[in-house]
C-alpha cells in the first residue's frame, strides 16, 4: 500500500504534467520505424522542468532558421567545427532546430510561459543544446505578466528567398528567419484579449550552436545528447 507521504514523494521525483515531444520516424508506408521522446528525463534534454509547466503544448520545424545556419557555415570551411559528426564516416551533418512551448512555465512569475529552441541532431534524433526564451532568458524583452500563456501556440516566420541576406542602405542584413509566438492569456486592452509576439533571429547567436561554451552564444545550453 502507498502512503501518502510516499505517493508525494513519488510525484516530487517523477514531476507532474511537465510534458515531452515524441520525434516520430515513419517508413514508406507511413509507419512508425522508431521514435525518441524528449522529456524531462529522456531525449538528451537537460533543461530543468517544473510540474505543470506543459513542455510540448505546441511544437513547429524553424526551416528558415536551418536553412540560413546551412548557408552561413558552408559559406566558410572555418564552420565545418559547428556542424556534427557522429558517423564514424567522413559525412559530416549539420543539426535542425525546433521550436516548443511551455505555455505554463513560471519564469518571472506565475503561468507567464516560455519556449525552447531545440538544435537536433538529424540521425539520432537527441538534443544537442538548447535556448529558452522566457522573460527572463533568451534576450526576450517583451513584457511579460503573470498566466500570459507565452508559447501557446508557435509559428515559424519564413523569410521570401529573394530578400534573404539582403542589405538595406545602413548595412544591416534584412529578414532574418524569425517565429511567431502566441499569448492568448495577454491583457493588453482588457483581461485576456490575447497577444502574438513576431521575434526576430540573431543569427549569430546560433553560429556555435554546437559549443555553447563560447562567449558570442551565451544563452546556448550543452545538453551532451550527441
Amino acid at each position: 500500500m502507498i502512503t501518502l507521504s510516499a505517493l508525494i514523494t513519488l510525484i516530487t521525483v517523477l514531476g507532474v504534467n511537465r510534458g515531452a515531444i515524441y520525434l516520430i520516424t515513419l517508413g514508406s508506408n507511413l509507419t512508425v520505424v522508431s521514435f525518441v521522446k524528449i522529456s524531462d528525463i529522456s531525449g538528451g534534454f537537460t533543461a530543468v522542468l517544473s510540474n505543470y509547466d506543459l513542455f510540448g503544448a505546441s511544437v513547429t520545424s524553424l526551416p528558415a532558421l536551418d536553412a540560413s545556419l546551412s548557408t552561413m557555415s558552408s559559406s566558410s570551411a572555418a564552420d565545418s567545427s559547428n556542424d556534427s559528426d557522429v558517423s564514424g564516416d567522413d559525412r559530416v551533418y549539420e543539426s535542425h532546430y525546433i521550436g516548443v512551448g511551455c505555455y505554463y512555465d513560471d519564469d518571472g512569475g506565475s503561468a507567464r510561459g516560455a519556449v525552447y529552441i531545440l538544435s537536433i541532431h538529424p540521425l539520432t534524433h537527441l538534443v544537442l543544446s538548447f535556448l529558452k526564451i522566457s522573460d527572463l532568458s533568451g534576450g526576450f524583452t517583451g513584457l511579460l505578466e503573470n498566466t500570459d500563456s507565452f508559447g501557446i501556440s508557435i509559428a515559424s516566420l519564413t523569410t521570401p528567398e529573394d530578400s534573404v541576406g539582403s542589405e538595406n542602405e545602413t548595412g544591416s542584413v534584412l529578414n532574418n528567419p524569425g517565429m511567431i509566438v502566441g499569448a492568448s492569456d495577454d491583457d493588453d486592452g482588457g483581461n485576456a484579449r490575447g497577444a502574438i509576439y513576431i521575434i526576430w533571429w540573431n543569427l549569430t547567436s546560433f553560429i556555435n550552436y554546437d559549443n555553447p561554451s563560447n562567449p558570442s552564444n551565451p544563452d546556448m545550453n550543452s545538453t551532451g545528447g550527441n
